[in-house]
């Protein structure tokens, strides 16, 4: 059941607890944007669901009616508690109180539950969150280039990290996010959402996405219309190569490709094959790493892991 603002503040006043907002503490109270997220994703039986900040339960409980297992992250112990009451005798959900992120990636706790619900059930594995602001940006990019095999993410984000996955080539929001989700797959705007749908109320807008992995096997689930992105598989070394090309091309915003190559820093990448990977797929170095479009930049990837 969800939960409204009057329940979450009774609730939250008998536990006598003071939201922390440092921890990016919005609650999702709109009843029919909750089921809209769970309605996207389509679970099945055999589906394994991990949420970020489960607070206390509201969409845990509905994504569990559905999946096959869900691991459910809560960093404030006190919310973890009420969750844990709510979602008693719910034997499909795992609790973890914890911070969902160590160093940028997945905390190695929730990988090893989601590792284990994976191996046990065989289907598929996906991000189902109303995301707290905090950690949104570096989880994402870790569902998508780690170690995990994720083949759908739906979750709330700020508009900024947002219009940022969005954003199309040579735009100012265009960079790293932007291409690593446009060239893994395919992603989508499901709804823009103003302040009023959270409570406490944000003080800037979020939005609503989908994204589904480019794979052979796992057909996307997402609609045409409105989509963008890459219907072409990636395999994960191509996807790493690409994210160390973005950081080297992306370094200097404003510089030449050329120049950033003879500039870089700290990268795994050579010089001289980045020269030769721009000549085998003619891109022009004259140009900006922003103008690159993704399939430029899988391109690249591809090229310098030519045996």
């Amino acid at each position: 059941m969800v939960q409204s603002k009057q329940e979450l503040c009774d609730l939250l006043d008998r536990a006598r607890i003071e939201l922390r907002p440092n921890l990016g503490q919005n609650f999702l109270i709109d009843q029919n944007l909750m089921h809209l997220l769970v309605d996207r994703a389509n679970l099945q039986p055999d589906d394994t669901v991990l949420e970020v900040g489960a607070a206390t339960g509201s969409l845990t409980e509905l994504l569990a009616e559905q999946a096959g297992a869900v691991v459910a992250v809560e960093i404030d112990r006190r919310l973890m508690e009420i969750a844990r009451q709510k979602l008693s005798g719910r034997d499909n959900v795992t609790l973890l109180c914890r911070d969902a992120l160590f160093e940028s990636k997945l905390n190695m706790t929730v990988v090893l539950k989601l590792t284990q619900h994976l191996g046990r059930l065989g289907g598929r594995l996906l991000l189902v969150a109303n995301l707290p602001y905090r950690l949104a940006g570096r989880l994402l990019m870790d569902c998508i280039c780690g170690e995990l095999p994720f083949t759908h993410l739906y979750f709330t984000v700020q508009r900024e990290v947002a219009d940022r996955i969005l954003a199309p080539p040579g735009t100012k929001t265009y960079g790293l996010m932007s291409i690593v989700f446009q060239a893994s797959g395919r992603v989508k705007r499901l709804r823009k959402l103003p302040p009023s749908v959270f409570w406490p109320q944000p003080q800037v807008d979020s939005t609503m996405l989908a994204w589904a992995r480019a794979s052979e096997n796992t057909p996307t689930v997402l609609s045409a219309k409105g989509t963008m992105g890459s219907n072409l598989p990636l395999a994960i070394d191509d996807l790493i190569t690409l994210v160390e090309v973005a950081k080297v091309l992306l370094h200097y915003r404003r510089k030449k490709i050329s120049s950033c190559i003879a500039l870089k820093q700290e990268s795994p990448l050579r010089i001289t094959d980045l020269n030769q990977a721009l000549a085998v797929t003619d891109i022009d170095p004259n140009l900006r790493g922003e103008q690159l479009s993704p399939e430029q930049y899988i391109a690249l990837a591809q090229a310098l892991n030519m045996p």
